[in-house]
Parts: structure tokens; C-alpha cells; sequence
């Protein structure tokens, strides 16, 4: 990634960001990451949701047989909520 010592100056501490990721994640959320190892970093933080798909685990050599994520939503009985022009991310 490259990334230089400017590049950490506005990071926030790890306590912080698992304060900050708990406000945000709600009791019923399911986190939807394209890689493992995306999960994998968030895991030792303990700020996750109880509930987790990995989307690569899920489409990457299409074996599932789901085609879409709205596919893959109803197979796992999943509600989506409808949200305004806002999403929970800018809430």
C-alpha cells in the first residue's frame, strides 16, 4: 500500500476505532467483507458483529451457485432495510 508516517497522522488509536465501530454496528448487522483477510484484521479487535459473509468465500469460482448478492440475501433470510439516500455510513 505504500503508505508514509503522513499518511497515519489522523489514525485514531485502536480503542478509539473499536469505540467509534461499535457505535456504528448495530445487535442484528451482518458484516459483508469481499476478503477473509479483511475479517481476519477486524477479529482480534473484538468490535465485530456476531454474523459475517465473505463475499470472495461466496462468488469467487461461482461453486455456490448463487449469482448475485440479492440471491445470496434471500438464501440467507436476510431483511434489508430501505434506506433514504443515506446510507448507515453517513448516519
Amino acid at each position: 500500500m505504500r503508505l508514509s508516517a503522513k499518511d497515519w497522522e489522523a489514525a485514531v488509536t485502536q480503542e478509539e476505532f473499536c469505540r467509534r465501530w461499535n457505535l456504528f454496528i448495530r445487535r442484528n448487522d451482518v458484516l459483508i467483507v469481499y476478503h477473509q483477510r479483511t475479517y481476519d484484521l477486524l477479529r482480534p479487535l473484538e468490535a465485530l458483529p456476531p454474523r459475517c459473509l465473505i463475499l470472495k468465500s461466496v462468488f469467487g469460482k461461482w461453486q455456490s451457485g448463487f449469482r448475485s448478492l440479492e440471491e445470496l440475501i434471500v438464501a440467507e433470510g436476510l431483511k434489508l432495510r430501505i434506506l433514504s439516500s443515506a446510507s448507515i455510513a453517513s448516519s
